[in-house]
């Protein structure tokens, strides 16, 4: 094994208190050699997180760790753990020890003849970043024979002590699996292991994040009713839906952008696009730039949120613009940026809307489907929620592009602060996640520039360095090929002209059936609905789950909508709930009196909004439907996909259920197709075409 052949980024901070001691661990690698060419008699399983993101699990035949507690004056202990009760290790860049090194080398360079090297070593170990760790250690030398060096410790130790910055350094981070957690250093080591039934060996420099492995499961059961509920107000957060203080309770993770996960004070214009993956959250814009600390505090008393906010810093050359654009927010596992998660609530607040509805909270799942669309209400600072039990995996916050009076004026400008969410729990890879991924069954991640079929059993991955690797069928769980979506939104190339307002591309607009085992096909609609990939397979609408436009994502009814009626018509900014929706070859049509089921936007009853956000009309047109008109059908409550069951997803947004009730199975592949089929018709499909296969499990 090349241990050259991946390379993961990981951050490596870790949230919370810790033990204030330092620890500096170093494998036992006795008998290295013979180790090697040796299947080890002990082997116990981890994942470790390697280059280019990728995440393989190996079999780890070291047995003990040997560690040193470093303290604060320097003292070091030896200790010994064995490696089966660690349950994860994150690895920082700088080893402690080298740390305390380099506070050495300052100390020492204080009553150093060149002047600008006092004058560096004192304002190095005045910054709680380097010398707060290390206040004893700084400390023990208060009585230096050199006068001018007794003075500059004298006052490095007053600095440290009035700084209101939490001291950090960027130690190891060692958690056991009694829950134990413990900072310090693993020292340069040797990961002797197995990886795929060769010996195999890696460096530190190698090894960034040493876990026990934890695979995706089926959050539903088959069939479950898919749950989901939006919020206006931070009281209704709580469990028991009573008043609260705050929406924040135990187990949430909150994250209120005055911090880094390591205590590090936020400054204005400070990137948070990684900064809190050791939380489990990521953050990114469609526009070229970044999210960042905006500089615009939170004074929206008596609501429980204060000081910074976030915003879109959209880069214009060497300007930044700030408060306009899309904000994005991805879950991974916490200190795992490359292995994707979702969450079940999440909760924030939004400032600077001058207007009820002007901003809008857009929740995913992992299939690119929109769970909810939570519009803003008419305060200066107003909250926005979401609970699923399908898992979130990605967020959007941006200017509400769904309202239907074409003549308003839209208030751009918004911040965010204070993000709660609920522990990120794993999921399948996200159909818009990046290209070049396979995952395999036992969960490990590869990650790489090309992905090949070599024949009906074999593929091939050509890894961020250039070297490929060799895969059996039966061995994969996810493959995400390096094609695109059809009009997929993206970051304008190099030198366009930069947007703020989310235009989507043009793209042609069809209609998509959703089948019951959660297949979503393209179709020709009218009375019946026949399908454009199988020419013979029609459908009438009640055998459907549901009915959307192609340039729409999959919105969903909340989980009390079917109380009132048996189908409901899901727009951007209401749902109408009728039985009596019927169809013709044209479009199809409501009554005037059906049920509108409109958002609370308002907290105040007796404030009026000055026009209805529900649609004013009765009909769409299946020829001249535009995204904001156009609804999602639902026929039936949906549903939760069968576990067990494959997706094959494709570019223009088809998605079908492989080993599902309807019968799509991939029956064939080719070097540049593959053949699927349903009973006994078949579809040939160019390879281009595909964006990903998740392989069934039964």
């Amino acid at each position: 094994m090349n241990t050259d052949l991946l390379k993961s980024h990981l951050m490596t901070h870790m949230s919370g208190k810790r033990t204030k001691r330092y620890i500096m661990i170093g494998l036992s690698i006795g008998a290295f050699a013979i180790a090697l060419l040796q299947q080890p008699a002990y082997a116990e399983k981890f994942q470790i997180s390697l280059g280019g993101g990728s995440l393989i699990t190996v079999e780890v035949s070291n047995e003990t760790l040997t560690w040193t507690d470093v303290l604060e004056n320097g003292e070091m202990n030896e200790q010994t753990v064995k490696f089966s009760n660690i349950r994860q290790l994150v690895l920082s860049q700088a080893p402690a020890t080298k740390q305390v090194a380099e506070i050495h080398k300052f100390l020492n360079q204080l009553e150093s003849e060149n002047y600008q090297d006092r004058m560096n070593a004192e304002e190095q170990l005045s910054d709680p970043k380097t010398g707060g760790r290390f206040r004893s250690l700084i400390k023990a030398r208060v009585n230096h024979n050199n006068y001018e060096a007794r003075y500059r410790i004298e006052r490095i130790l007053k600095r440290l002590d009035q700084s209101t910055q939490e001291s950090s350094s960027e130690f190891d981070i060692l958690t056991l699996k009694d829950g134990t957690t413990l900072e310090g250093d693993a020292g340069d080591f040797v990961l002797l292991c197995n990886y795929r039934g060769n010996p195999s060996s890696f460096k530190r420099a190698e090894i960034e994040l040493i876990s026990t492995p934890n695979k995706p499961k089926p959050i539903l059961e088959a069939n479950a009713k898919i749950a989901v509920r939006m919020f206006h107000q931070h009281q209704e957060m709580a469990d028991d839906n009573k008043v609260t203080k705050h929406f924040y309770r135990p187990g949430q993770v909150m994250v209120d952008f005055d911090n880094a996960p390591n205590g590090a004070e936020l400054e204005r214009q400070t990137s948070v696009n990684e900064v809190f993956t050791p939380f489990g959250l990521r953050m990114d814009t469609e526009q070229v730039g970044f999210i960042g600390i905006s500089g615009y505090p939170f004074k929206f008393s008596p609501l429980p949120v204060a000081g910074n906010s976030i915003c879109v810093f959209e880069t214009i050359g060497s300007y930044a613009k700030r408060f306009k654009g899309v904000t994005e927010i991805r879950f991974c596992m916490p200190n795992q940026p490359a292995v994707p998660a979702g969450v079940h609530e999440i909760g924030m607040f939004i400032a600077r809307v001058n207007h009820s509805r002007d901003f809008i909270l857009e929740a995913y799942n992992a299939d690119n489907e929109l769970l909810a669309s939570v519009e803003s209400t008419d305060k200066p600072c107003v909250f926005s929620g979401v609970k699923s039990n399908e898992p979130i995996t990605k967020i959007r916050v941006l200017s509400n592009p769904y309202l239907f009076r074409v003549d308003r004026v839209i208030d751009e400008d918004y911040g965010i602060d204070s993000i709660c969410f609920s522990p990120p729990v794993p999921v399948l890879t996200p159909a818009d996640s990046e290209p070049g991924i396979i995952r395999l069954k036992n969960g490990d991640l590869l990650k790489g520039n090309e992905i090949s079929i070599k024949d009906r059993d074999t593929f091939s991955i050509a890894l961020t360095d250039g070297k490929s690797m060799t895969i059996q069928r039966d061995e994969l769980q996810t493959i995400r090929f390096n094609n695109q979506l059809d009009g997929k939104i993206g970051k304008p190339e190099k030198g366009a002209q930069p947007f703020t307002s989310i235009k989507k591309v043009q793209i042609e607009n069809f209609w998509m059936a959703i089948l019951n085992d959660r297949s979503t096909i393209r179709v020709t609609p009218g009375v019946t609905f026949k399908s454009t990939l199988f020419k013979n397979l029609t459908f009438k609408p009640d055998d459907l789950l549901g009915l959307k436009a192609s340039r729409n994502a999959t919105r969903f009814p909340e989980d009390s909508d079917f109380n009132k009626e048996s189908r409901v018509l899901v727009f951007p900014t209401c749902r109408i709930a009728s039985n009596n929706i019927k169809f013709s070859d044209e479009g199809f049509t409501w009554p005037k009196d059906a049920l509108k089921l409109e958002q609370p936007v308002h907290t105040d009853e007796d404030e009026n909004d000055e026009q209805d956000p529900t649609p004013p009309f009765t009909k769409i047109s299946y020829a001249n439907s535009g995204p904001e008109s156009s609804p999602t059908v639902w026929f039936n409550p949906p549903k939760s996909r069968q576990p067990g069951t494959g997706r094959l997803r494709l570019t223009d947004g088809q998605l079908l259920t492989l080993g599902g009730t309807t019968g799509f199975e991939i029956t064939e592949f080719q070097q540049d197709e593959i053949t699927v089929s349903i009973g006994e018709q078949q579809a040939q499909i160019p390879l281009s075409k595909v964006l990903s296969i998740d392989f069934p499990s039964n």
